[in-house]
């Protein structure tokens, strides 16, 4: 969100705030972080990335400078705005509300105003932070969303259909209903859209967009301001389903407090009495659940426990106060509440957190965590053993997809179409995995696939973890079952198809407790590690002839001095004897771990290999 530092200051109580730079550092250690400064003639303009979190009281120039009033400790100057004395109806508007949409909605109607260009100061505050000047009715209504953070909108009020007192809707579209925005584009509405609507028809798409039909122009003398509340789960699922966000969607889904309508209305129809002229009606004002603030409690002791700190209660509670919060009690604790505009306080974590962001966390110092003898975790234990034995063994540990495409139990919303279920077994996944590694198998070399899955599998009336082993064939698998049975584990099962699973739940039953096991240890070992190349291998045959008393191993020099850093993988596949001689036939694997070889590379280094094999006396190439 981009922030303008002169605007910024006409709510501060301060003519000696930090330097730009030095701002720009305390909000990135408490608060926000800062992804850019800018100089614009006598201004600078902040670029800050506001978490979700902090959403519903940061997305404004009041949020952002009620933090820097608290993380420098000056005093806000508020701007003034109408007083709202809000009612039921009055004799321009009546207003209906679907309360699951709207938790408050104000509707006020200002007769009399002149629809031109905005005065300078507006026009600069909006283009500081990048926003295009319309009308001043139109430019209004953006300057108050970014000034408070609520957002609002005005209607042309002689557009509304209805006589008298015009009846206003919040209420859900009706299946195959269309409404044009401001945006010029036409949208087909279904009964999950909210929308403000007269007696004919939907005015705008609640929270998102104004529509067409019902915008401000040149010949407007009376507008319909409004200010809502709205619930931020259903606006975010319209925003979605239209694929249109916007900034006043943006701040709704983060749930702007409901309080905070009321006093936006207020600025709302005093600065368009100011700047377009006009009178206001009384304020219509619905708000059937009013926000209650919610209270928390705890001690100095759990405060410092928690942020691993030595903070003295008059310390929280100079800090609760630069907050705002409310301070109900002390003595062995505190009980506090949140200022209305903190809609992300509910619990007493949420509270301490704060204290220690404002406290800093660059003077929390950091403490080693003593070692502390505890019970140990038997399914851990013996999953991690395992874990050793099949790693010495030589197999490759794989966490694989929990999602299949059947199974007994259903997931509720599909990651993909193909993965709804959960599994009931590990062993297809398994099969597919030694399935789609087999291209490896000429780099990787024959026999070499060898892997195993430690992991959680679903069935009707319960879930238990098990262990499933797979090779390229039936040999390692065996070898790796004899392993676990010489280390103590009483498994048994049939392999098929070089696949092989047990259930662990049973065999951990069976085993002592960790304080008691007797377990073969796994000797340490250096391993070597060499990263994967990224790039493609090209693969190439030989075969020669020698004389029946050359050894393999003579030619495999030869082939690999010739071949070079290439040649990442040399293996025999033939060997056969005639009148003398003897034939070895071999596969040579080439790989680069920085670029693609080209043919003509690999050809160069084949024909070196050729050429050295046939200056060999006796030696043929075939």
């Amino acid at each position: 969100m981009l922030v303008s530092l002169n605007w910024l200051t006409t709510y501060l109580d301060s003519e000696s705030l930090p330097d730009p730079q030095e701002l720009a550092s305390l909000l990135n250690r408490h608060s926000y972080e800062v992804e850019g400064i800018e100089e614009r003639g006598d201004d600078v303009i902040f670029d800050l990335d506001i978490l979700p979190n902090r959403a519903s009281d940061s997305l404004s120039h009041i949020g952002i400078a009620r933090e820097i009033a608290t993380l420098v400790d000056v005093k806000m100057v508020l701007p003034e705005g109408d007083e709202v004395d809000g009612r039921g109806d009055n004799e321009l508007v009546s207003l209906s509300v679907d309360e699951s949409i709207a938790r408050r909605a104000l509707k006020c109607v200002i007769s009399g105003i002149t629809v031109g260009a905005s005065p300078d100061w507006l026009v600069e505050r909006l283009a500081s932070v990048g926003q295009r000047s319309i009308n001043n009715i139109v430019d209004i209504t953006n300057f108050v969303m970014l000034e408070t953070g609520q957002p609002v909108h005005a209607f042309d009020y002689d557009k509304v259909a209805g006589e008298g007192a015009k009846e206003i809707k919040i209420r859900f579209a009706k299946d195959g209903e269309t409404i044009k925005l401001l945006d010029e584009k036409e949208y087909t509405l279904d009964s999950s859209i909210p929308v403000i609507a007269d007696d004919e028809k939907a005015l705008d798409v609640a929270g998102i967009k104004g529509g067409e039909t019902s915008g401000i122009d040149e010949n407007t003398t009376r507008v319909l301001l409004s200010s809502c509340s709205f619930n931020p789960t259903i606006i975010r699922r319209a925003s979605q389903k239209l694929n249109l966000r916007t900034d006043a969607s943006k701040r709704f889904e983060n749930n702007v407090p409901a309080v905070l309508a009321a006093s936006a209305m207020g600025r709302l129809s005093s600065l368009v009495k100011d700047i377009a002229g006009g009178e206001s009606s009384t304020v219509v004002d619905l708000y059937p659940s009013p926000q209650e603030p919610i209270s928390v409690s705890f001690s100095i002791e759990e405060v410092n426990s928690l942020l691993g700190t030595d903070i003295s209660e008059e310390e929280v509670e100079d800090i609760l106060t630069r907050l705002q919060f409310n301070v109900l009690s002390m003595g062995d604790g505190f009980v506090v509440s949140a200022p209305f505009w903190r809609t992300d306080i509910s619990l007493p974590a949420d509270v301490m957190e704060e204290i220690g962001r404002i406290y800093g966390y660059d003077r929390i110092e950091s403490v080693v965590p003593t070692k502390e003898e505890g019970n140990i975790s038997k399914t851990h234990y013996y999953k991690e053993h395992i874990r050793d034995i099949l790693v010495e063994a030589g197999f490759s540990e794989v966490y694989l997809y929990t999602f299949r495409n059947e199974g007994e139990i259903e997931v509720k919303n599909k990651i993909a179409s193909d993965k709804g279920f959960l599994r009931t077994n590990l062993s297809d996944g398994i099969r597919e995995a030694l399935e789609d590694n087999m291209r490896w198998e000429p780099i990787l070399g024959e026999g070499s696939l060898k892997m195993f899955e430690i992991g959680t599998v679903f069935e009707n009336d319960r879930e238990y973890p098990a262990l499933a082993i797979g090779a390229s064939d039936d040999e390692p698998v065996e070898q790796a079952v004899t392993v676990l049975k010489e280390a103590g584990f009483d498994v048994d099962g049939e392999i098929s198809g070089g696949v092989w699973e047990i259930d662990l739940e049973e065999i951990f039953e069976t085993l002592p407790d960790p304080e008691d096991a007797d377990l073969a240890e796994i000797e340490d070992e250096s391993f070597s590690f060499t990263p994967i190349s990224p790039y493609p291998f090209v693969l190439r045959d030989v075969a020669v002839w020698v004389p029946v008393d050359v050894d393999e191993e003579v030619v495999r020099d030869v082939i690999e001095e010739k071949a070079g850093e290439m040649l990442v993988r040399l293996s025999r596949f033939d060997e056969y004897e005639k009148d003398g001689r003897i034939s070895y036939a071999f596969n040579l694997v080439f790989q680069s771990p920085e670029k693609t070889l080209s043919d003509e590379e690999v050809n160069d280094i084949m024909d070196d290999v050729y050429g050295s094999l046939e200056e060999k006396e006796g030696w043929e190439t075939r």
